[in-house]
């Protein structure tokens, strides 16, 4: 059921939007919540905010939204069930089973009700893009990542499983989904230039509402600490519960880290995140490896790493827990996957390594020559000062939303 929650004392004047997420952004934990959550904590600042969205766990329903951002809150429960069945709906009918797993009448009876008092609608991925097409109100669709180059890649990434089949025949869905998105929204962000590239090359007719606004740091948040470095540590940081992070996990545990810890048998490589798998919970067997799972603050955990890894194969967009790190002053060894779309250069700013053995190199290099690890550490840092700062960041979607409010439509490319 859907529930009104009135978060503000006051309606601030001005224009309304209306945020619809797939999963309800409170707690933040990481990923797209904390990109969702920056985005609207700024920009409730100039617009009054109506948030709708699905919940799904005991934690996102006892969770309550932070005071201030939102004017009314609705949280509508999905049911297993239900996801299991519109999925199925989608497979038959040719849709994208991401769009299937996400959607519920109740919710759309909301949007379908509720959306006309608003001024602009705010799509959080496209997975809930079904549910602004052809409602006739300004709208922005925050699609983050290019998902459909996330699933081609995951497709192709290792052994030949039932998993990578799916995710072949997702690619194609998700593209055509990220394609009726580009036609039927106004303006459409992305975090990385990669991503915009990989869909105005399939789709160059609506390069124009393509538009690159990066993820960003809270500086303050990550203070650089390099007094106290636990000698031979490694962090992973990620919520294990995606694809992407959890194949990163288990390929370097198993692939990467038992040639370092021969090396360097004072090596310890802790995996950092919420959520992980059995199988990344069984990563704990091998020595040196530990699993953490959900930590209060992952920065006390963190901290003290020589070095920090970003062993990405799948993914997209730009990766929050390569600019934390950097921001904290982390020496990165990062794929180049895990790179993309971030301003920095190898050897400077992190290290790229893009097989077991540049890893390894990689991460022995940071262990024993500390004067080249001081140097990627200061340099990571200002990087991330310089040129990933939220509120920077930020000053682009309030002039996107502008932009699309005055009627620009095909607003100028960021």
């Amino acid at each position: 059921m859907a529930f009104q929650q009135n978060q503000k004392e006051a309606s601030r004047a001005g224009k309304r939007i209306f945020l619809i997420t797939p999963r309800f952004p409170f707690p933040v934990i990481g990923g797209d919540k904390l990109r969702v959550y920056n985005i609207v904590k700024y920009l409730s600042n100039f617009y009054s905010f109506t948030l709708a969205s699905l919940y799904s766990t005991d934690e996102e329903e006892r969770a309550m939204p932070e005071q201030g951002i939102f004017d009314e809150v609705y949280r509508i429960k999905q049911p297993k069930l239900a996801s299991y069945c519109y999925t199925a709906r989608n497979l038959i009918c040719g849709r994208s089973l991401q769009s299937g797993y996400f959607y519920n009448s109740t919710l759309k009876k909301l949007v379908d009700n509720k959306l006309s008092g608003h001024d602009l609608v705010l799509a959080h991925l496209i997975r809930v893009s079904d549910y602004v097409s052809g409602k006739g109100v300004p709208s922005i669709c925050e699609m983050t990542d290019a998902i459909s180059m996330n699933y081609e890649r995951a497709g192709f990434a290792g052994r030949r499983s039932l998993k990578k089949l799916i995710y072949r025949f997702e690619h194609k869905r998700c593209l055509e989904a990220e394609r009726t998105c580009l036609d039927g929204f106004d303006g459409c962000v992305v975090v990385s230039p990669n991503d915009r590239d990989y869909l105005t090359e399939r789709y160059p007719q609506y390069s124009r509402k393509m538009h690159v606004i990066p993820n960003g740091v809270r500086v303050e948040d990550f203070p650089y600490r390099r007094e106290k470095i636990a000698a031979g540590k490694i962090v992973f940081i990620g919520n294990m519960r995606t694809l992407q992070n959890a194949d990163a996990a288990i390929y370097f545990a198993k692939v990467v880290f038992p040639g370092l810890k021969h090396k360097h048998p004072g090596a310890a490589f802790w995996i950092i995140g919420a959520d992980p798998g059995k199988e990344v919970l069984s990563l704990a067997s091998i020595p040196g490896v530990v699993v953490t799972c959900r930590v209060d603050d992952v920065r006390a955990h963190a901290h003290d790493a020589a070095v920090s890894v970003c062993p990405v194969r799948i993914g997209a967009g730009i990766q929050n827990k390569v600019l934390e790190s950097m921001a904290m002053g982390i020496p990165v060894v990062t794929t180049t996957v895990g790179a993309e779309g971030l301003l920095g250069r190898n050897g400077q700013h992190f290290t790229i390594a893009d097989s077991p053995q540049e890893f390894r190199a990689g991460v022995m290099e940071l262990f024993t020559d500390k004067s080249k690890a001081a140097s990627i550490s200061r340099k990571g840092r200002a990087l991330v000062e310089e040129r990933y700062s939220w509120e920077g960041m930020l000053r682009s979607y309030r002039e996107l939303i502008e932009s699309v409010l005055n009627g620009a439509g095909e607003c100028k490319p960021q």
